[in-house]
């Protein structure tokens, strides 16, 4: 299951930094935690993890890695996506119903992994300006993508979008440095 987890969590990291998911299988709500049955049952794919994705998934580990397989499970079934998609089930209940990678998403956008007072590990929700930034970075990632900044220069365009957040949202933030 801890697999399962840090993948769920290397998957929210691509769907934020790439705006596409990290591979296309989905992940359920399961009682203990978000799992993905095609992983769990095996998929034969023996193809080279590509260097950017390794970068990805070493990223992941230096945020998640230290976090043992109980801290892990009780953060990633606080997280709202997991919660969502289980609705008012019970506790104990199975749950097979895919977890909307529109909705990991949309929480993990801008959120950061923080232990609050009591020492539990949380997703710490973002400020404005965070969620601003986070924001551009993710429009930046889909427009390079699809070859959409034409050249302009990734400065001025972080600008422009940061600026047509703040319009959209009625936020007042400053442009983010990248």
């Amino acid at each position: 299951m801890t697999l399962h987890r840090l993948l769920y969590y290397a998957q929210a990291t691509a769907l934020i930094q790439r705006g596409v998911p990290l591979f296309p299988e989905d992940f359920q709500a399961w009682r203990r935690g978000p799992v993905s049955r095609d992983l769990r049952n095996g998929r034969p794919d023996h193809t080279p993890v590509p260097l950017e994705d390794r970068d990805l998934l070493r990223a992941t580990w230096a945020t998640y890695g230290h976090l043992s397989a109980a801290q892990l499970g009780d953060l990633s079934r606080d997280d709202a996506p997991w919660t969502d998609t289980r609705g008012h089930l019970p506790p104990a209940a199975p749950c097979d119903r895919v977890i909307a990678q529109e909705a990991i998403l949309t929480y993990f956008l801008g959120r950061e992994l923080v232990q609050d007072p009591g020492g539990r590990w949380i997703h710490a929700a973002p400020t404005d300006a965070q969620w601003a930034r986070a924001k551009a970075r993710l429009v930046i990632a889909r427009q390079a993508r699809l070859g959409a900044l034409g050249g302009e220069d990734r400065r001025a365009f972080i600008g422009r979008q940061v600026v047509a957040t703040q319009r959209l949202e009625g936020l007042t933030v400053l442009c983010p440095t990248v």
